[in-house]
């Protein structure tokens, strides 16, 4: 069993009791002057012999509230007469220990880290921690919440609780000392889901940045898991996050170990309606929905074409061997299809796309159009079917792209071979990579559009073949394509009625190619009513923001526009 421990800072003022409540009602909650104490109680029954608390405190602290007697009327300069903590603490003969624990109160950077040593020694690894910031002076709830992180990683701690009794509920310290003492509760708050919500943050992040979903997968079994266990998977909020977590996880572990049928045949769909279920609910954590939305851009471009974005996934990743792997096969997976739509070859040839022997005269065919052997030669299916051989090559879009995937072959088969066979430099297979899916992806693109739904919908009077290389590059990256439909002709004339007829018809348009988002700018009433009706429909718009340059050049005022981002609406 991992070790409890409290952490909790005494300060030096002199506290008027309040009735501190933990959970249940605040009725019948004593009175305490100290939180700790309130604290204590609280977790006195869950506590045993082997955990432990620590109580830090200044040379003043100690003088004020942990002794006895520590402090003075300023006007009759006589002591007040009060029990301090550590008197207190050992009248309730707790199972565990309680220990003050001397820190300097000072605010020099030097102090500061001695303070955050002095805590940090005190957990051990594993801890389950319990923090009280409720007294905590200064930079005292920052270093705290610094320290938790730093233990969470270096010493594998849990964060249990980070309770705050909040005194200022009931006003200013003169106040509360003219309120009788049975009108005086006090709420002690668990803030442990700011703490929570840094990890969540974390996690989302390595897997935007890094495609690595272990942390959102821990989380989600030591948070997530008794959750549902109590509710017996009851709860939609956290079934609906683990069902995320574990769609995530299989969706890098099938790019990662080169898992192509897999990667085809994903429910991409389903991990989708997740996560857009999930940033419509309330969470546990509320912040939380952000931290989703953060991660559904990194999987919006799954939506279609899913081999294509596997290996721009790679190449994020600088997973060179499963990039190369995956766009030569995906190649040959498409084109079996491809083929097998335009009816060659024998019936079932190309289909299904597994078939091994379709794909063995494709992978043939493409790398016999940039070196074609004699045909004595010819080995494996394309010497049986030479004739569909011939029709393969003589493709203009297998020719398009045979040379990137020759390319791709040669680096796979060294990659194979661990560099013992040849001295290519590990730079060179990135850049293989790099520029053979750009090749393979715009001879493909026409044919993808044509075939998939989504994309990006560009509703402007600005066609995307104008755009900025970079707002081009931007749009491809977040939504896979773009597609454009002319911004309408608005009459200023236009009578209501007509522009909600016109704002219909272009929202049934839109709605019916299921775009990924629609990138919406033009006549402002046109563009307000449109936006509302898509955005009602869970079809997300945005519009691209840009910096204005103005140079004078010979007189004139030369007006330039640089794209920034898309921003949702």
């Amino acid at each position: 069993m991992p070790r409890k421990i409290f952490l909790s800072f005494l300060g030096t003022n002199n506290y008027e009791p309040v009735s501190y409540w933990i959970e249940r009602s605040a009725e019948n909650a004593p009175l305490e002057k100290y939180v700790q104490k309130t604290i204590l109680n609280h977790l006195a029954p869950d506590f045993t012999a082997e955990d432990h608390a620590y109580i830090f405190l200044t040379d003043e602290a100690r003088a004020a509230n942990w002794e006895n007697d520590g402090h003075y009327d300023f006007k009759t300069k006589q002591v007040i007469p009060n029990t301090g903590l550590a008197q207190q603490v050992e009248a309730e003969a707790y199972a565990f220990g309680v220990s003050p624990i001397p820190v300097d109160g000072e605010s020099e950077p030097e102090a500061i880290w001695a303070t955050f040593e002095r805590v940090y020694e005190c957990i051990q690894p594993g801890d389950e921690v319990y923090l009280d910031i409720t007294h905590s002076w200064r930079y005292l709830p920052m270093l705290g919440m610094t320290l938790l992180n730093y233990a969470k990683v270096l010493k594998q701690i849990t964060v249990k609780a980070i309770y705050y009794g909040a005194f200022e509920q009931l006003g200013m310290a003169y106040e509360v000392r003219q309120m009788p003492m049975e009108e005086r509760p006090v709420p002690v708050l668990d803030l442990v889901s700011f703490s929570d919500l840094q990890d969540w943050t974390v996690a989302a992040d390595d897997f935007v940045e890094d495609g690595n979903p272990a942390r959102l997968a821990e989380l989600t079994r030591k948070n997530i898991t008794p959750i549902l266990s109590q509710s017996k998977g009851q709860d939609a909020i956290a079934r609906n996050l683990r069902d995320i977590t574990h769609g995530l996880d299989g969706l890098v572990k099938r790019i990662s170990t080169n898992r192509g049928r897999q990667i085809w045949e994903y429910n991409f769909d389903a991990l989708h309606d997740s996560l857009n279920a999930f940033s419509k609910e309330q969470s546990y954590i509320k912040p939380l929905n952000g931290v989703i939305e953060h991660i559904k851009s990194k999987v919006l471009r799954f939506r279609h074409a899913q081999w294509l974005e596997a290996v721009h996934w790679c190449i994020q990743h600088q997973l060179v061997p499963q990039g190369i792997t995956q766009l030569q096969e995906g190649v040959i997976t498409w084109l079996c299809n491809h083929y097998a739509e335009k009816g060659w070859g024998e019936p079932d040839y190309f289909n299904p796309y597994h078939n091994g022997k379709g794909r063995d005269l494709i992978s043939r065919a493409l790398q016999f159009i940039d070196y074609t052997p004699p045909e004595e030669e010819w080995r494996g299916q394309i010497g049986r079917y030479k004739a569909l051989g011939y029709r393969v090559m003589e493709d203009d879009l297998a020719q398009a792209i045979a040379s990137p995937f020759s390319k791709l072959a040669k680096a796979r088969n060294d990659i194979n071979h661990g560099g013992y066979t040849k001295t290519s430099r590990a730079e060179g297979f990135y850049r293989i990579l790099q520029e053979a899916y750009e090749a393979i992806r715009k001879e493909l693109m026409p044919y993808l559009e044509q075939e998939v739904e989504g994309g990006l919908i560009n509703l402007s009077n600005h066609p995307s073949d104008k755009w900025p290389a970079e707002q081009l590059q931007a749009a491809r990256e977040q939504y896979g394509y773009v597609r454009d439909i002319p911004f309408p002709a608005i009459n200023p004339n236009m009578e209501a009625i007509q522009m909600q007829a016109l704002v219909q018809e272009y929202f049934e348009t839109i709605q019916s190619l299921t775009p990924t988002a629609v990138h919406l700018m033009g006549e402002m009433t046109f563009t307000f009513a449109l936006v509302q009706k898509l955005k009602a429909a869970g079809i997300p718009c945005v519009a691209s923001t840009s910096h204005r340059k103005v140079e004078e050049r010979d007189g004139k005022k030369i007006v330039q526009f640089e794209f920034v981002q898309f921003r949702p609406y």
